[in-house]
C-alpha cells in the first residue's frame, strides 16, 4: 500500500473551508484535472457516489467515489476505484487560531500486473502529489481571495 499526503493551510475559518470543499458544484473550481462525466451525483441511486474523469491532457481516466466516513467539519473519508484500483481519499480539517488546517491522505495499491513499484515510483506517485498539491493550492487561493 502506498501513501501520499498534503497539508495546507488556509487563512479562512474551518467551517468555511468545509461548506467549500464538500461541495459538489465546487469540484470543477479546485480539482485539479476534475471533468464530470455527465453523471455526477446520482442521487436517485447513491446520494454518496461521485462519477468524474481526470483529465491527465493526454488521457481522460473515470473515476467513482464513494463517501465511507464523515464527520461534520472534521474529516471525511471517500472509497475509489480509477483504472480498476482501490484507493481510499481522507481529508482532515482542523482549528489553527481561526485558520484552517487540511490534510489529505490518499492511500492506493497497485496491482502485481501494473508492475507495483516500478509503476508507482516512475507514474503515479509523482502525478498524484502534483494534482493533490494542485487541487489543494487552488482552493487555498480561491477561498482567501474571496476574503472569506
Amino acid at each position: 500500500m502506498a501513501t501520499i499526503y498534503h497539508t495546507v493551510n488556509i487563512r479562512v475559518p474551518v467551517g468555511k473551508v468545509w461548506e467549500y470543499l464538500t461541495s459538489e458544484e465546487n469540484y470543477p473550481e479546485y480539482i485539479a484535472g476534475y471533468l464530470s462525466d455527465g453523471r455526477g451525483n446520482i442521487k436517485d441511486q447513491d446520494p454518496d457516489t461521485f462519477y468524474w474523469s481526470a483529465d491527465l491532457r493526454l488521457v481522460k481516466i473515470p473515476v467513482t467515489e464513494t463517501i465511507t466516513g464523515i464527520r461534520d467539519q472534521e474529516s471525511i473519508v471517500y472509497q475509489g476505484t480509477i483504472l480498476g484500483q482501490n484507493f481510499q481519499t481522507i481529508m482532515e480539517f482542523s482549528d489553527n487560531q481561526g485558520d484552517c488546517e487540511i490534510r489529505v491522505t490518499i492511500s492506493y495499491h497497485i496491482s502485481w500486473y501494473l508492475l507495483n513499484g516500478l509503476t508507482d515510483r516512475l507514474l503515479i506517485a509523482p502525478i498524484t502529489r502534483k494534482y493533490l498539491r494542485a487541487s489543494l493550492e487552488e482552493a487555498k487561493s480561491r477561498l482567501e481571495s474571496d476574503g472569506n
